[in-house]
Order: C-alpha cells, then structure tokens, then sequence
C-alpha cells in the first residue's frame, strides 16, 4: 500500500512543479509529465506485485517481471529530462566545457 500512496503523491506533485519552473514551455511540460507517469506507473506496478505475489509461484515470476519492467521503465523515464535540461536547456553547456571533449 505504501507505493499507491507513492503514486498519488507523485500525482499531487506535477503541478506544483510545473508551476516552480521559471517560464516553462510545452517541451518542458510534456518532458516532466513523462517523468511523473513513469514514476506513477512504478508505484502502482510495485503495489500489483507486493499485494498479488505470494498466490502462486507463477504469478510471483509474471508480477516480479512486471515490477521490473516499470524499474526499467522510470530509469528511461528520469534520464529524458535530465538530458533535456543540461544538452538543450542550459545555453553555456558544451562538451568542451563539460570535460568530455574526448578528441
């Protein structure tokens, strides 16, 4: 249960967030919203597998596949917008500045 009241509170965050940003665009809006649904979809994955998992051992192997799945699913999730704000956001960022000039 702790993870649908992980869920409702990252429901209960994204507008207030949205509203932190300084002058947010629709890229941004969009890019945070991927991330609050993957964090949603986490959480509710992770309460399906904690409440259903000890009915059977074939169902412990589908719901830990599905507790996994949405792991994966808010690492994609959280690199989306950390890549967004620092390669396209931050107008100073380049490689060279950053140490990863490479050549």
């Amino acid at each position: 249960m702790p993870d649908l009241l992980g869920a409702l509170i990252f429901i209960a965050l994204f507008h207030p967030t949205i509203r932190y940003l300084h002058e947010p665009t629709a890229t941004d809006i969009v890019l945070f919203g991927i991330y609050f649904a993957c964090a949603v979809t986490t959480m509710v994955c992770s309460a399906v597998f904690h409440l259903f998992n000890c009915t059977s051992p074939g169902a412990y192997k589908r719901l830990a596949t599905l507790d996994y799945s949405g792991i994966s699913l808010l690492i994609v999730g959280s690199y989306l917008p950390l890549v967004y704000w620092y390669a396209f956001r931050t107008a100073s960022f380049t490689f060279h500045e950053q140490g990863l000039d490479w050549c």
